[in-house]
């Protein structure tokens, strides 16, 4: 399934859109997804880069999901991707782009993120999802020597960590396997995460990887 989406933008804050070709022979759907916002980011200029023009380094905000705020306008995501076989869309999470899940329970989630300069460096955030999975933090060599895949033209680097996890409530998941994935845009960088029962996000490995490299530029974004 290629999906084309718009970006979420905020009604009285700044963007905060937070957001990884897979095969299957099933049939291709267009979905578009919005959300609302009282004012656009200023005009970019002609030379402006896709980060500026789209708004993300300034992405510090936590967005709304409030729909049909009057007077709103909406703007397009510079990039598209394709879901995965047997991936199905979940409803709208704050701070995320869009997310998915798989397995006979929605036990494995995906999603993708964006966070502006602001939300740390590819290696703190590597470590921050070390510390969810209970690992030490890897060393500034060791970050670098992690293995990378093409993302939007960007070398990004991914970790495959097995452990306990514990979520933001601070509720722990044992044998759990976390795939994650850092693409550095410019100004933004631009997560994808996969966690759930070790056993079946480990069959899932193929279609995370997949989904990270089916990021694509859209057309606009190169305008």
């Amino acid at each position: 399934m290629t999906v084309r989406h718009n970006v979420p933008i905020l009604a009285a804050a700044a963007v905060a859109a937070f957001l990884a070709s897979c095969g299957g022979e099933g049939p291709v759907a267009q979905i578009s997804d919005t959300r609302t916002v009282e004012s656009l980011p200023k005009a970019a200029a002609p030379d402006a880069t896709s980060a500026q023009r789209f708004g993300f380094e300034q992405a510090t905000a936590r967005p709304s999901p409030a729909q049909g705020a009057p007077g709103a306008e909406t703007v397009e995501l510079p990039f598209t991707w394709t879901a995965p076989e047997g991936w199905q869309q979940a409803p709208e999470r704050p701070m995320r782009v869009v997310t998915f899940t798989t397995g006979p329970n929605h036990e494995a989630e995906c999603y993708i993120a964006i966070l502006g300069s602001s939300g740390g460096s590819v290696a703190a955030n590597i470590n921050r999802w070390r510390t969810q999975m209970g690992q030490e933090p890897l060393t500034g060599q060791k970050v670098a020597a992690l293995p990378v895949i093409d993302v939007l033209g960007q070398p990004s680097p991914w970790v495959e960590l097995r452990g306990t996890f514990t979520n933001q409530a601070g509720e722990p998941a044992e044998d759990t396997l976390m795939l994650g994935l850092v693409c550095p845009v410019e100004t933004f960088n631009i997560f994808v995460k996969m966690t759930g029962p070790a056993d079946l996000t480990g069959a899932q490995r193929d279609k995370f990887l997949a989904f990270c490299k089916s990021l694509t530029w859209s057309r606009s974004a190169n305008q």
